[in-house]
């Protein structure tokens, strides 16, 4: 069907697909009480779920990602709104449906292309925020706190944090104040 749509067939398709045959040896097996049959019918069926299972899986992982380069590719591209701040590099980001995982990477990645930086990036869920502030090890030499930013932050958006000088995570439960809380960042630095 899908090929005469204009669709790709997949190979693997028909893994999904009971036969009509299969249906009714089966159905035979049961009426005649043969539990070698049906039970190498249900070995079977588990394969496919076993198969199902490790195909989702491995999908699952290719989308992720596909979204942490993304997010990455379009961090570097808004280098542009980079703030200088008392002389340091400071770049607040927002993201909408992101891990932690992701913004730990973008964050790594951000801080070996700015190399002294602050980053305070913000990943908005619905009724919820989660957020990583990174400063670099020159910034955190010269007195900036990850920690310290991550906690005002988390006071704007009623929340909690936690983490050291150099990185601080955490979490809260206004995200409609997160301009708020960056502007209150700002005047920190």
């Amino acid at each position: 069907e899908k090929e005469r749509s204009g669709g790709i067939k997949c190979p693997d398709s028909n893994i999904f697909e009971v036969e009509l045959t299969e249906i009714e040896r089966l159905s035979e097996a049961v009426d005649s009480h043969d539990s070698l049959k049906v039970n190498k019918f249900l070995d079977h069926l588990c394969g496919r779920k076993e198969w199902l299972g490790e195909r989702i899986a491995k999908t699952e992982k290719e989308i992720e990602s596909l979204r942490e380069k993304k997010a990455k590719s379009d961090s570097l591209e808004q280098l542009e709104d980079i703030k200088l701040i008392n002389g340091k590099k400071v770049l607040f980001r927002e993201f909408k449906d992101h891990n932690m995982e992701i913004l730990r990477s973008v964050s790594d990645s951000l801080q070996g292309t700015l190399k002294s930086c602050v980053l305070v990036m913000a990943n908005i869920l619905p009724g919820r925020i989660n957020f990583l502030v990174t400063v670099t090890p020159d910034l955190v030499a010269a007195g900036v706190s990850a920690k310290q930013l991550a906690e005002k932050l988390a006071e704007v958006v009623q929340g909690k944090c936690g983490g050291k000088e150099n990185k601080a995570e955490g979490g809260g439960k206004d995200p409609s104040r997160l301009q708020e809380a960056f502007r209150e960042i700002e005047r920190l630095l």
